[in-house]
């Protein structure tokens, strides 16, 4: 009940830049603490390691206190709810994507690029609309696993405090988790721990986006064959999956190079048979997000019904 309560909350609300939000808490936790290791040198592999841990820790701690002091349920469901509801981010995800095909439809742009730049670490300032297409419905299919079907996985297995953890390694693996310098040593635990935490999740992906491929009239058959050749090409060992599940739905190609702070990186293509990215994709990615949490909402709303909540 909590986790559906979540899901609707974050479908309704998503994330509100002006409200307190817990993860741009622990954002700033990482931040400090890599500010302190600073001082003393090189950041190294114990510093990241203790880093992850305090930070999960405490990421556990809170929701399990608020919780273990609640004893109507349904208050205790509410409540949890709520702290669920801010590990949720379909919402924002669609609100950035729309935002950025907007302003490539009226030929803004610059402003396009800018947009993206918030939701990738790539650079953009060179991208041309497919690129930017591209590069949105890569997110979208990344995102949809570690954004929104593994929060909700680990909320089901532990509720709100299984899925707090979940999302501040997720965080500290999107601030630290690079295998570039400084953070080869200082990001390694939060890396590792994310693909752990992810693994599930990411193959879990193919049951929910198939119906919802099914609902929405895209390629079923693309999509399962994309995921099975094209899963296992990046060098994250979950991050292809929603990516390649996505290509494969839509016909599309992704993939291929991308800049990093003036440096190319040869990513693998993903579906290599598929067509260019355009503009309309990015509706039709951000139509396959909505889709997927609706099955997933469908899900828990089953198996809550079937074992009487």
């Amino acid at each position: 009940m909590s986790l559906v309560l979540a899901l609707l909350l974050d479908f309704i609300l998503g994330d509100r830049e002006s409200w307190p939000h817990p993860v741009r808490w622990i954002g700033a936790g990482y931040a400090g603490f890599e500010n302190y290791f600073h001082r003393f040198g090189p950041l190294q592999y114990w510093q990241g390691i203790v880093t992850v841990v305090l930070l999960a820790a405490i990421s556990v701690l809170i929701p399990f206190l608020i919780l273990h002091w609640i004893e109507p349920p349904i208050v205790r469901v509410t409540v949890e709810g709520f702290l669920l509801y801010w590990c949720l981010s379909i919402r924002n995800l669609s609100d950035e994507a729309r935002g950025v095909a907007k302003a490539i439809r009226q030929k803004r742009m610059a402003e396009a690029r800018k947009l993206l730049s918030r939701v990738v670490g790539r650079e953009t300032q060179r991208l041309s609309s497919s690129e930017i297409s591209r590069a949105v419905v890569e997110t979208l299919g990344e995102s949809f696993v570690d954004g929104f079907l593994s929060p909700v996985f680990w909320g089901l297995l532990g509720g709100a405090p299984a899925a707090f953890f979940f999302k501040a390694v997720s965080t500290g693996d999107s601030m630290i988790g690079h295998p570039e310098p400084p953070y080869r040593k200082f990001g390694w635990a939060a890396a590792k721990l994310d693909d752990f935490l992810n693994f599930i999740p990411a193959r879990l992906s193919l049951v929910v986006l198939m119906p919802a491929a099914f609902l929405l009239g895209l390629s079923v058959p693309g999509l399962i064959r994309s995921f099975w050749n094209d899963r296992l090409k990046h060098a994250s060992p979950n991050a292809a999956h929603g990516e390649a599940a996505f290509a494969g739905a839509l016909g599309v190609r992704l993939g291929g190079i991308n800049f990093y702070e003036g440096k190319a990186y040869r990513q693998a293509v993903l579906n290599a048979s598929g067509r260019v990215c355009a503009l309309g994709d990015i509706s039709r990615a951000v139509g396959l997000l909505w889709a997927g949490a609706f099955v997933v909402l469908m899900i828990l709303i089953l198996v809550g019904w079937r074992t009487n909540w």
